[in-house]
């Protein structure tokens, strides 16, 4: 079962994953005990049932952050919308110790190829007409012109160099098992966090 909700009371949030252990009445209401990751378990009266849903099979977002010892991974051109190299990366690397590859090898070879969509939201607009009131904020937007952008398409590592330049590395469905997920994090530690 993947837990679809925050719910800070029951220390359960969205996307945890655990097994449902038992199902059982218990003075006269039926308790659906869920046993999630470091042996938490949770227990979910009916009305609570809506906050989990299985997880036999999950998308490649529900997924992120998580990591499982194996993943089956299915593509085809149906959804080519969605279909990025970042997707890709994020499906790839959900597994520890087995990854299978499954649909039309075009399909991955394409996916490897296209670069992340970059977002346009609207956000840096709404916050400067939010703050423009404000003196002592300065414009979110003429702040985010300093900000050099980072290619979404290129995986950067700073070690090795070749003349004092960082390498470059680039997914592809070649290399993606050769290329260090924690590229570029070398000197972060979770208390950066």
């Amino acid at each position: 079962m993947i837990q679809l909700e925050n719910d800070p009371e029951k220390d359960i949030y969205n996307g945890e994953i655990g097994i449902v252990k038992s199902v059982a009445r218990v003075r006269g209401r039926v308790e659906t005990r869920v046993l999630f990751d470091n042996d938490h378990e949770i227990v979910y009266e009916p009305d609570d049932l809506n906050q989990l849903t299985l997880a036999y099979a999950i998308s490649i977002h529900k997924a992120q952050g998580s990591e499982f010892k194996t993943v089956i991974v299915t593509m085809n051109g149906r959804f080519d919308t969605m279909l990025r190299r970042n997707l890709l990366y994020t499906a790839v690397t959900r597994a520890r110790e087995h990854l299978y590859l499954v649909g039309d090898l075009a399909t991955f070879i394409r996916a490897a190829g296209l670069p992340s969509i970059i977002r346009t939201t609207g956000l840096v607009q709404r916050l400067d007409q939010k703050f423009e009131e404000d003196q002592d904020i300065p414009s979110i937007s003429k702040e985010m012109q300093k900000v050099i952008p980072v290619k979404s398409e290129l995986i950067e590592k700073k070690e090795p160099q070749i003349n004092n330049q960082p390498k470059t590395y680039t997914l592809t469905p070649e290399n993606y098992q050769n290329i260090d997920p924690m590229i570029g994090m070398s000197d972060i530690s979770p208390t950066d966090f």
